[in-house]
């Protein structure tokens, strides 16, 4: 068996548990707007607001 055909059967046996974690999120989230890319880039764009308007300015410091 080649190098290749055995990472290709490896990769199908194991899975990742922090990427499986990664698609299922994903996958709830997409399912929450029925898989409606618009209605999913806008809550997206919505969250990105929210994060921007609690972001906190840090003050600059004058030179000494």
């Amino acid at each position: 068996m080649t190098k290749a055909v055995k990472n290709k059967t490896l990769s199908k046996t194991w899975e990742d548990p922090i990427v499986a974690e990664i698609r299922a999120v994903r996958e709830a989230h997409a399912k929450k707007f029925n898989y409606d890319l618009d209605a999913i880039f806008n809550d997206f764009k919505d969250y990105e607001k929210k994060l921007k308007e609690q972001r906190v300015e840090r003050s600059k410091k004058k030179p000494a």
